[in-house]
């Protein structure tokens, strides 16, 4: 068995544009050839990109000095915390000016007792011959007491107001941190956003140069294109389709003749022996 190939069949279409795009793709060629020949679009050899400004490098500058104070404000805070978390703020020994207030405040009832109550019961006991009974001394014992319970009374009324100040005072400290941070900082950010708007500045200025440098150079190619463009839109074109078909191959070629001269000379062909050669004799007898 043989196998046989399929032909191949090729098919072109050309496209002729009408006259006027002719017209406008040909007149864009000479813009295209004055691109090229002029190798392309060429870089200037400056920077278009702004550099900092002054007052940039200045507000950074000052922001990284003012990060020593912010620094400085936040262990300060957080020493703050620390004290009075840790319970010395309720101690008074470790709180001088708690101390002061409680002694302050006790300070009017100890000279009670011994200016008024005790002198009294001391009179009382003398005026009924009992001064330095066991009765007078009971009596000096309580009125001492009392006065002792009351100083006290004082003592831990200052040690819980003072605590419950210092917790609000506290709170208050911590929560104003971050604005005390940014008071320092905020010279910094005056001073670079100043900056900031010069370099802007500076920027836009840089891109009109870059713009005009490259203006020249890009304006040939954009002229090309947009005229080619304009071209390829206009109607008016033709397309001429072609169709090509490949030719038998040599082997098929072959194949043809043998199956011509088995029809003819086969058994039951024209000049077959089947056919006693009738058809050749009739011709050629």
């Amino acid at each position: 068995m043989t196998s046989s190939t399929p032909q191949q069949v090729q098919q072109t279409t050309t496209s002729t544009p009408s006259p006027q795009a002719q017209q406008l793709i040909g007149s864009a060629m000479p813009f295209a050839g004055a691109y090229a020949a002029g190798g392309g679009t060429q870089l200037p050899d400056w920077s278009p990109v702004a550099q900092f400004d002054p007052s940039q490098i200045a507000g950074q500058n000052m922001a990284l000095g003012a990060a020593g104070n912010q620094y400085d404000t936040a262990r300060g805070a957080e020493g703050a915390y620390n004290f009075l978390t840790s319970g010395a703020a309720l101690d008074p020994s470790t709180n001088p000016g708690l101390a002061a207030s409680i002694a302050f405040a006790q300070k009017p009832i100890y000279q009670n007792l011994e200016e008024n109550v005790l002198p009294k019961l001391r009179t009382d006991a003398t005026g009924v011959g009992q001064f330095g009974s066991s009765r007078d001394q009971i009596a000096e014992g309580l009125a001492t007491r009392g006065a002792e319970q009351a100083a006290g009374s004082v003592g831990a009324q200052l040690t819980n107001q003072n605590y419950q100040n210092a917790l609000d005072q506290m709170t208050r400290a911590l929560g104003l941190t971050p604005t005390v941070q940014g008071a320092e900082i905020a010279p910094a950010a005056t001073t670079s956003g100043v900056g900031d708007v010069r370099q802007a500045l500076d920027q836009s200025n840089l891109s009109y140069l870059f713009q005009h440098f490259l203006f020249p150079q890009e304006n040939l190619l954009s002229t090309a294109q947009a005229l080619a463009g304009l071209g390829a839109g206009i109607p008016g074109g033709t397309n001429t389709g072609t169709m090509t078909m490949p030719g038998p191959s040599l082997l098929s070629q072959l194949m043809g003749m043998g199956a011509l001269g088995a029809s003819l000379f086969g058994s039951g062909g024209m000049f077959g022996a089947g056919s006693g050669g009738g058809a050749f004799k009739g011709a050629f007898g």
